[in-house]
């Protein structure tokens, strides 16, 4: 082969020129190094490549290794930073903005935030305000009223505040729901609506307004939303039998049922006072005290008598053995209903607040160091109160009788519904009295029925220092609170081993309550509006 080499021009590229004129350089020849992806371009003394394209990394400078950018990788790309970036050879890709986004461009480069409470494409409920925040929103609460059913404010599912008991009606009215809440019915008659919304209904008090039908001589006792009339005063006749008329009969030789005695006469200092009622000694006279709650004598021969005023405090007047009222105790903690029983000298007194908290308290009342707090307890209703000594209580609830021995230490220690009830210091039992039934409780486990009237429901009995009782009898009709003595005697008198013992049939008159004085061996006994003591040996009861 004949080679020839041709002059060099200015500028000009040398060529090798081959026989037969052809002319290759070191690109043509393919002697060159470079990357694919960049060109050959033949030089003077050989060749040169071309950078690399955009989104690939000349590894060494001189065009003859590409390598791929990551872009993705080196944050160097422009997709928007809520969406995705994908790192493609030699460049990139943007992935579609995410749900609560608008791909502004449609490319995936601006992702803008989309309002959906504005937009109307959340699932709020209606009630729920709906709230915007970048890439979404979210529902508030449910207002007052209503149930978040799913926990998230999209469903607000009314409550029936009435069903649930979570209404604040008076609950003497009906609660009715509504949607969102209740309204509360009127106050029934008898109550005054505080606030003329039903939430507060106060008892009018029918007695105070003169708006009852009792006759003048009857006492009106007023009750919550209504009223009724107490008895006729001794030696009247109550021919409709509930208050509301007294027609004088005493005096006319014939025992009514509402006379203790009738002698033909209504002479005094017979043993038949002009009152038709047994003679015996007369003590302290209390006008509008019908409704005593309690009635204890203590060692030392003073009375003491639980009065109920209409509401707090509770009044309890000290009687000394002559009769003369001493003091008027005021309990301001018991607003509702209390019993007391008497210990040597000292009385202790149970009894009830119906305000915040709702509980029982027991006190003692010394005559030298007056009125103190032993205890509180919370229980849902108070019944009654017994105390065997100093140290020991007895209180009953609705359904239970609790024993108490200090401030924190009590415990359920009968289950006994109606617990009126009583200490026997005699028989060293605790004494009930529920519907016609006076029990006795065995000290173990139970109680058991002691006596059972055949007409009418025992009061709480006295008992005398040999054990026998003497247990105020009533016969009811009408209303509860319209009593009259059973007909076999006010007094029933039962004896210790629970027989029945000759009933005081002429010893008092519609007696309310009965209290043992064992100074002088006598009983005392509370005759509306009137306190008597009639000694036993002439009582004739044992």
């Amino acid at each position: 082969m004949t080679i020839r080499f041709l002059g060099l021009l200015a500028g000009a590229v040398p060529v090798l020129l081959l026989a037969g004129g052809c002319r290759k350089d070191a690109c043509e020849r393919g002697e060159d190094d470079c990357d694919p992806l960049t060109e050959c371009i033949a030089t003077l003394d050989g060749y040169a490549c071309t950078a690399c394209p955009n989104g690939w990394e000349d590894v060494h400078g001189d065009g003859t290794e590409c390598r791929d950018l990551d872009e993705c990788a080196l944050g160097t790309d422009n997709c928007a930073p809520q969406g995705t970036c994908t790192n493609q050879a030699g460049g990139f890709s943007c992935g579609a903005c995410p749900a609560g986004y608008l791909d502004t461009h449609g490319d995936g480069t601006v992702c803008d935030d989309v309002d959906e409470c504005d937009a109307g494409t959340d699932d709020c409920d209606a009630l729920a305000v709906c709230i915007n925040v970048i890439g979404g929103f979210f529902c508030g609460a449910c207002p007052s009223g209503y149930e978040d059913t799913h926990g998230d404010g999209t469903l607000c599912t009314d409550l029936d505040e009435c069903a649930l008991e979570t209404d604040n009606c008076d609950p003497a009215v009906t609660c009715t729901d509504v949607d969102g809440g209740f309204e509360c019915g009127p106050c029934p008659e008898g109550y005054e609506d505080i606030h003329g919304d039903g939430l507060v209904c106060g008892d009018e008090d029918e007695c105070a307004l003169e708006e009852d039908d009792c006759d003048p001589v009857a006492q009106c006792v007023n009750t919550p939303g209504g009223f009724y009339c107490g008895p006729c005063p001794p030696g009247d006749a109550d021919p409709n039998e509930n208050g509301t008329l007294c027609e004088p009969s005493c005096g006319d030789g014939v025992r009514e049922p509402l006379e203790g005695c009738d002698d033909g006469n209504r002479d005094n200092g017979d043993g038949c006072n002009d009152a038709c009622i047994v003679e015996g000694t007369g003590l302290a006279v209390f006008s509008g005290g019908g409704n005593s709650m309690f009635l204890t004598v203590s060692d030392a021969g003073v009375v003491y008598l639980g009065a109920f005023t209409g509401g707090a405090p509770l009044r309890i007047h000290a009687v000394a053995p002559d009769g003369t009222v001493t003091q008027d105790i005021f309990v301001p903690e018991i607003t509702s209903s209390g019993s007391g029983a008497a210990v040597g000298e000292d009385f202790y007194l149970g009894g009830s607040r119906n305000a915040d908290p709702w509980g029982t308290f027991i006190h003692k009342w010394s005559p030298t160091g007056g009125l103190s707090t032993i205890c509180f307890e919370e229980i849902a209703y108070y019944y009654g109160f017994a105390a065997p000594d100093p140290s020991t209580f007895y209180l009953g609830d609705f359904a239970e009788i609790r024993t108490v021995t200090g401030a924190d230490s009590s415990t359920v220690y009968r289950e006994f519904r109606g617990a009126d009830i009583l200490w026997d210091p005699v028989g060293e039992r605790l004494l009930a009295v529920s519907g016609d039934t006076l029990y006795e409780d065995d000290g173990v486990d139970d109680f058991y029925p002691l006596y059972t009237f055949e007409a009418g429901n025992p009061g709480l009995p006295a008992i005398d220092d040999a054990g026998y009782l003497y247990v105020p009898c009533w016969e009811e009709w009408g209303d509860e609170h319209d009593r009259i003595p059973c007909p076999s005697g006010a007094l029933w008198v039962v004896a210790p081993d629970g027989s029945e013992a000759a009933p005081l049939v002429d010893s008092a008159h519609l007696v309310h309550r009965v209290a043992y004085d064992p100074a002088q061996d006598e009983l005392v006994l509370q005759m509306v509006p009137y306190l008597y003591r009639v000694p036993l040996d002439e009582g004739g009861a044992r």
